[in-house]
């Protein structure tokens, strides 16, 4: 059956392209005419392969393959949603998701258990971060596509999904069987009162009911006296545009507008205003951003600033002003496409990539500094388009050294954390609990007898000069120095670990705090050594900075 449907689909298709080429040809615009000719041209192309490749290609396999190459030349945000994967698009950006409410990282071919909410399905069943799964309704998984991966993990809510687990240490594998539920996303990953009687806000994302989970916390921490908020946007990328705008109200009276969409159809061009009363229009506001705040927190960030409303501090933000909508096709699939630009209310869009215009080699370059355009907030301070949300107090950047780089993306400090969590049942509070000196020590121990190794962009720059140096004929008069540079370097990595310390206990203790108090625990155990938050408080507490950073 199913491959007569195949069958059926590739005869069809022709025939569907034919149709679309005689509409085209009523009309004498040359770009509707190159349009046809593509279209003719790609439906030659599908024959031929179909008809005379050496082995059976898979009709679907070549057209999501041929989607893909066309809609990558566009942007990474405009795709083809097959149809099984419509409704984990739709999840992606609703109100709950049926699944077991752990996520997964993969490595060396592992699909190893991450982040566990507390109270979700997972956790309940017993399992915990560093567990492996090794099959998946008696599947094995193992080298599978993670997409694949995480698709049979969810499914129907109230039906069972059953594991097969390696723990750590253990020498047996287990089954569990864990039940999928609705889980409904958190947005707001932890709110608390901080010193100086300022309170604190982390978003982790902007899904279904996201403005009224922030709302909720800023009564609450008014309440309890707070005199200031910081709302943290920091590694938020973003989600649904309704709940940004719904999160500029709460500071922003009804009536003014958050942000406006311009794409090619003129008449789909539309303005976002606030439409309700908002919570609190005076409460002096810190909106913390950095690299990674992309999209509804730019939107907040960039209106916010533009109204003065609140300071904010950190670095550059992403810098991605692109709006996407979703279209049906045939046979129930989707596409998701770039529709519109957006911008804040002084007319500025933070677009940092310019996707129209790709270099030769096919990369695609920042908007020009002396291309941006100056724009005025609404106490006429100066800020500029085409790159992020420029801060009005810059922080130093997160630069993560290649030694600490590597001990996350090798999960050297992943599988410590997990043997100490094996071997501790309980640790002090995450704001109490602390790596001291002993600990890391062992943990140095540890890193050793793994025989870690690591290279850095230098190390790559070394031999790429070295590799050019031989090919214009310069080695043999370079080669000793090069050696030389080599072996100095190689002496200041026999250093780094001392030197990169105090970072690299940092992230041992937060990835410990996660195996016992979860996402929550971890926010909690680094604000008290945060300078970004004391920055905050410090301009929270003084009003007449606060006021001058404004403007007013």
């Amino acid at each position: 059956m199913k491959s007569g449907l195949k069958i059926l689909r590739t005869l069809l298709l022709p025939v569907a392209i034919l149709l679309i080429l005689w509409a085209f040809s009523y009309t004498s615009n040359n770009r509707y005419f190159e349009i046809a000719k593509s279209l003719e041209l790609y439906s030659d192309v599908y024959k031929q392969v179909n008809d005379f490749y050496v082995d059976e290609p898979n009709p679907d396999i070549l057209m999501e393959t041929g989607l893909k190459g066309m809609l990558n030349s566009l942007d990474p945000y405009t795709t083809y949603i097959p149809i099984e994967r419509v409704v984990e698009a739709s999840q992606a950006q609703g109100e709950q998701y049926a699944g077991i409410g752990a996520t997964v990282i993969y490595k060396g071919g592992k699909t190893i258990v991450d982040m566990i909410p507390k109270d979700s399905p997972a956790a309940r069943r017993g399992l915990q971060t560093g567990d492996i799964i090794e099959e998946v309704e008696s599947i094995n998984i193992s080298g599978m596509d993670p997409e694949d991966i995480e698709r049979i993990l969810k499914g129907q809510a109230n039906t069972n999904v059953t594991l097969t687990l390696r723990k750590y240490g253990g020498e047996e594998p287990i089954k569990i069987t864990v039940p999928r539920t609705r889980l409904e996303r958190k947005n707001v990953s932890t709110f608390l009162m901080l010193p100086g009687d300022i309170g604190y806000i982390k978003l982790s994302i902007f899904s279904f009911k996201a403005a009224r989970e922030v709302r909720n916390a800023v009564i609450d921490l008014k309440e309890k006296g707070a005199k200031g908020i910081i709302l943290d946007l920091r590694g938020n990328g973003g989600g649904l545009l309704n709940e940004a705008i719904s999160i500029v109200n709460i500071f922003v009276p009804r009536g003014n507008e958050v942000v406006t969409t311009r794409g090619k159809i003129v008449e789909n061009n539309r303005t976002y205003s606030t439409l309700q009363s908002a919570t609190d229009t005076e409460i002096p506001l810190v909106v913390l951003v950095n690299s990674r705040s992309a999209s509804a927190s730019e939107i907040v960030a960039g209106t916010l600033q533009d109204y003065d409303r609140a300071v904010i501090l950190g670095t550059k933000s992403f810098g991605k002003g692109l709006v996407q909508g979703f279209f049906p096709l045939s046979y129930n699939a989707q596409l998701k496409v770039t529709t519109a630009k957006y911008y804040t209310p002084s007319g500025r869009c933070i677009q940092a990539l310019d996707y129209s215009n790709r270099q030769a080699d096919g990369s695609v370059g920042k908007v020009p500094d002396s291309l941006k355009q100056k724009f005025y907030t609404r106490n006429s301070r100066v800020v500029f388009d085409g790159g992020g949300v420029d801060p009005d107090v810059l922080k130093r950047g997160e630069i993560m050294p290649p030694l600490l780089k590597s001990l996350t993306s090798d999960l050297v400090i992943f599988d410590f954390a997990t043997r100490f969590r094996n071997e501790n049942d309980s640790i002090p509070g995450p704001r109490e609990f602390e790596v001291d000196d002993r600990l890391l020590s062992e943990f140095r121990n540890y890193m050793d007898r793994r025989e870690f190794k690591y290279s850095t962009q230098l190390e790559s720059e070394i031999e790429s000069l070295k590799e050019t140096a031989a090919q214009e004929k310069y080695l043999d008069y370079v080669n000793q120095s090069m050696t030389s540079l080599g072996d100095q370097l190689l002496e200041l990595k026999g250093k780094d670990y001392e030197r990169h310390r105090e970072l690299i206990r940092k992230e041992l203790q937060k990835e410990i705090i996660q195996r016992y108090y979860f996402e929550t625990g971890v926010v909690e155990s680094t604000l008290d050594n945060d300078e970004w938050i004391d920055e905050s408080i410090g301009i929270l507490n003084n009003a007449e900075k606060y006021k001058s950073i404004l403007g007013f």
